[in-house]
């Protein structure tokens, strides 16, 4: 039997980041990976799997972090929803933990690296379970 590998969503509309984040996380570590741009995007792919990790981008498009978290919770589903974004202001990030984001990372290649850290030893455990 296969070992199982991480269900991972990416919610991102700058296509070089997108490439930069697949690029890290599938360079040691076998990924299911999906990208969406659009809030609409993200709710289809939420219906069709069970992610066990969602990265997304403080502002897509037209939307935040902050709906991602709302339309997971609304699925009633559980991945860990990473917050992986250049933006620091702390009143922002606070009101995107209230809405559900778990952790959240600046971009940059050294929190891409502790990023993806994080993400092999969460799912580790998970997968232990």
């Amino acid at each position: 039997m296969s070992e199982p590998f991480p269900r991972i969503l990416i919610v991102e509309d700058d296509a070089e980041e997108i490439e930069l984040l697949i690029k890290f996380l599938t360079r040691s570590y076998k990924c299911d990976i999906d990208v969406a741009c659009e809030l609409e995007e993200v709710k289809r792919w939420l219906e069709k799997k069970d992610y066990d990790f969602i990265i997304t981008d403080a502002f897509v498009r037209d939307f935040t972090a902050g709906e991602v978290a709302i339309a997971v919770k609304e699925k009633k589903s559980s991945p860990i929803i990473y917050l992986f974004s250049g933006d620091e202001n702390p009143e922002l990030i606070k009101k995107f933990f209230e809405d559900g984001i778990d952790i959240h990372f600046r971009k940059g290649f050294k929190e891409m690296e502790n990023m993806l850290i994080s993400i092999r030893n969460i799912f580790s455990k998970l997968k232990g379970r």
